[in-house]
């Protein structure tokens, strides 16, 4: 017997846009569905976190997720963040050919460093191992995040939090609007559908 396929209405719905004439790939996402899930676990396992470690954990789930959806589909990838204020470690893993996320905070046995670091290692399809190391300041995930991209990606990208669970993520292409994309806000981010000419490229769940 062939096994029953999941039911699309469990998963996010992730759709990738291209904004034309700036030459920027555009996603946003409301992690509300995905946040229950996370809610259930914790308490069907008894786990409390303190609030600044939840808040911290869960925009990450969200720039993770953004950044998989950016990602070609046959990759399997983690972050590791080390933040110093909160002494914390947040470590996301996905899968971009299941679209698979996960995520976990540690906040015993953290070492001390003098600055807050970044790790990604990622392996594609029979690839050996990459991994990425950048340093980056506060405790902000999507500048974290956006630290990351700086140093490591071959392309720039921003991250938005839009409402209180919805996550925008902002990455550009040869040839982008340099002006246009440094100065967009989170205002412009918000309307972009209506201010751009913004095409659906590709839907993933």
């Amino acid at each position: 017997m062939s096994e029953e396929q999941p039911n699309q209405d469990d998963f996010l719905k992730v759709s990738s846009c291209f904004v034309r004439g700036k030459n920027v790939l555009y996603a946003a996402v409301n992690f509300s569905k995905l946040y229950v899930d996370y809610y259930l676990h914790l308490k069907d396992n008894g786990i409390e976190l303190k609030p600044e470690h939840d808040d911290i954990l869960k925009t990450g789930l969200a720039a993770f997720a953004l950044h998989c959806v950016s990602q070609p589909r046959n990759q399997v990838l983690a972050w590791t963040v080390n933040f110093q204020d909160p002494l914390m470690n947040v470590f996301m893993a996905g899968d971009t050919s299941t679209g698979d996320v996960v995520g976990r905070v540690f906040t015993e046995d953290v070492k001390e460093a003098d600055e807050n670091v970044f790790y990604q290692e990622i392996v594609r399809g029979n690839k050996p191992l990459h991994r990425s190391i950048v340093g980056f300041e506060g405790s902000d995930f999507l500048r974290a995040a956006e630290a990351y991209y700086k140093q490591s990606e071959q392309r720039p990208a921003r991250f938005f939090k839009l409402e209180e669970d919805t996550f925008a993520m902002l990455t550009a292409h040869p040839d982008y609007d340099r002006e246009w994309f440094s100065a967009v806000t989170v205002d412009d981010v918000r309307v972009i559908a209506a201010t751009e000419e913004v095409n659906e490229l590709e839907t993933r769940y």
